[in-house]
Formats: structure tokens, C-alpha cells, sequence
């Protein structure tokens, strides 16, 4: 039998008003104004690998909010104690994710000897950087001329060279993603940070537990890039919503931590549940909205999510 669990509860959270279609395009990564009081690296309980990336985990998560990752198989960066961002290994991948045509990504740098590179491993290409090992200054805008990922080289020799990253700036093409919502909730991922701060008629909410078949959900004001979440509209009314890109001026509050949804960005996603695991995913059965338990191997479409809990 299918497991059936009722969201009508979160309807009740929801104000009345208008959504804004105003949002800040420009999305800054800083590593100065915050920073730990002494110097943490990825590797000291702060590391998610996940594939070919490692990403920034735990407190300072939100520094980096699933947009800026680094290369599983060897690179060590640290938050510094003075501020900013630095791997004490010459030559370390350090990535900008899902970048979207027409997007603008500038890096501010300091150090001796301080030096950014472009590498050809990147997917996504600039129009200003041509070659591999192509010179990135500081306080430069580049392009995005194709989507993907964006990869730098970073140097460092002790005594020579020392790149201390101070922020990435990111100059989103996307002002907001329009969110098909159907039956008055969906769930969604995105590419890009959204900001749910001031949109009265859509409410976001992470999965932070599971109890005897039931969810337990958390209202966010700001959802990190490539997390699974839900959104839920004022009525409970089908409609296309708008969700505005954006992130928070306080680094705590562009993390989620404790999350059990999972997002798919990209092409339909094949999922192979784990033993031991089950999967569930919203929809709407005999009338009923809500979320069911789907088989252990499953599809989930693009910038869709799902749920993954121990049994």
C-alpha cells in the first residue's frame, strides 16, 4: 500500500498578498566579511563528496552554497582566520557550477605572486578566456558564452606565491525561475539561489525528518543551488509562480542542513534507491495531494526532487 502523507497543514502558513518579480541578479560569494576565528580546512569535518566535486559542508556552508566546489580527488582549500579563501597546493581545480549563458562571473584576489587560471577542463566557456592557462585577473567581468561549469587553476608555492580568493561575484542572467505549481505545491532545484524573503503567495520548505510515515517540514527563506525543496502557493491553485533569484546579506541563512530532499538538475534522473532506504515523491493519487512512496528504481525530471529516508 502506498504511504500516504497529508501537506494540507502547510497551507495554513501562508499570508495573503502579491509576489515580487524584483530580485538582485548579482549573487556574492565573500569569504572576508565572514570568516572562522581560526583557519579550517575542507577536509576537517566540512567535506561532500559527491561525484567528481567535493563541496563545503556544516557552518560555513553557506559561504558557498552548493555553487562553489573543488576537485574530489585532490584539492585541500581552507578558510582562513584573517579572511578569504586559499588551498596551500599549487595549481588546485576550483569550480563556479551551473553557469548559464550571458551570466557574468568575476574573482577578487590578493597575495604575492597571486595568480587565477582558466582551465580547458571547464564545460562552461568565456568569451574572454580562449586557452588553457588563460591569465584570470582580479576585478575582471567574464562572460559565459556556454552552459556548465567553470574551472580555475589557483598558485601557490610557499615563500613565492600565495592566492588568497576574497569573493567570486556572479552576475545572474536569471532575474527568477518560473515554477510550474500544480495542485498549490511542487517540488523544484534549481541552478541558481533563490530568495523566497519577500514572496507572500510562495513559501519554501526543506524535509528535516521522518517519523512514523511522516514528514517533518521547515519553512526557508533562502534555498542554496542544486537543493531539492517545496514550494507551496497561496490557495493550494494551480498556477506558473515566480520564484526570485537571490541570496542573503547573512552567510547563515544561504545554508540548508538536515535536508532529506534530493534535487535533479539536467536530464531525467535514473534513481537506484539503497537497500535499507525508500524513496518518495510528490503527486497527487485518487484526487490527493501529496507524497507517495515510489518504487526503488525510479525517474525524476529535471529541476524536480525527491525524498530519500532510512526504512
Amino acid at each position: 500500500m502506498k504511504t500516504f502523507i497529508r501537506l494540507f497543514t502547510l497551507m495554513t502558513l501562508l499570508l495573503m498578498g502579491s509576489v515580487t518579480m524584483e530580485a538582485g541578479k548579482v549573487l556574492t560569494y565573500d569569504f572576508m566579511t565572514n570568516h572562522p576565528s581560526t583557519t579550517i580546512r575542507i577536509d576537517q569535518g566540512h567535506k561532500d563528496v559527491r561525484g567528481n566535486y567535493v563541496y563545503w559542508t556544516g557552518e560555513w556552508a553557506g559561504l558557498f552554497g552548493n555553487k562553489i566546489a573543488f576537485d574530489a580527488a585532490s584539492a585541500y582549500p581552507s578558510l582562513l582566520s584573517t579572511g578569504g579563501l586559499c588551498d596551500f597546493h599549487d595549481h588546485q581545480k576550483m569550480y563556479v557550477l551551473n553557469l548559464t549563458p550571458g551570466d557574468r562571473v568575476t574573482f577578487y584576489y590578493s597575495g604575492t605572486g597571486a595568480a587565477l587560471q582558466f582551465h580547458i577542463s571547464s564545460t562552461a566557456r568565456m568569451a574572454e578566456l580562449t586557452a588553457n592557462f588563460d591569465p584570470i585577473a582580479s576585478g575582471t567581468a567574464y562572460t559565459v558564452t556556454s552552459a556548465g561549469n567553470l574551472c580555475v587553476l589557483n598558485k601557490w608555492k610557499r615563500g613565492e606565491a600565495e592566492t588568497v580568493i576574497n569573493r567570486i561575484v556572479i552576475e545572474s542572467i536569471k532575474e527568477y525561475e518560473p515554477v510550474n505549481v500544480t495542485n498549490g505545491m511542487c517540488t523544484f532545484c534549481s541552478t541558481v539561489p533563490l530568495d523566497f524573503s519577500a514572496t507572500p503567495t510562495l513559501k519554501a520548505f526543506i524535509a528535516t525528518g521522518f517519523d512514523d510515515g511522516k514528514f517533518i517540514f521547515k519553512q526557508v527563506k533562502y534555498v542554496p543551488s542544486d537543493t531539492g525543496f517545496l514550494i507551496v502557493s497561496q490557495g493550494g491553485t494551480s498556477s506558473t509562480a515566480i520564484a526570485p533569484v537571490g541570496r542573503s546579506s547573512n552567510y547563515r541563512e544561504n545554508a540548508v542542513t538536515g535536508n532529506l530532499f534530493k534535487g535533479a538538475l539536467g536530464d531525467f534522473a535514473r534513481i537506484l534507491v539503497p537497500d535499507g532506504q525508500a524513496a518518495y515523491m510528490f503527486g497527487v493519487s485518487n484526487g490527493k495531494v501529496g507524497i507517495y512512496r515510489t518504487a526503488n528504481i525510479f525517474t525524476c525530471a529535471p529541476n524536480k526532487a525527491y525524498l530519500i529516508v532510512n526504512e
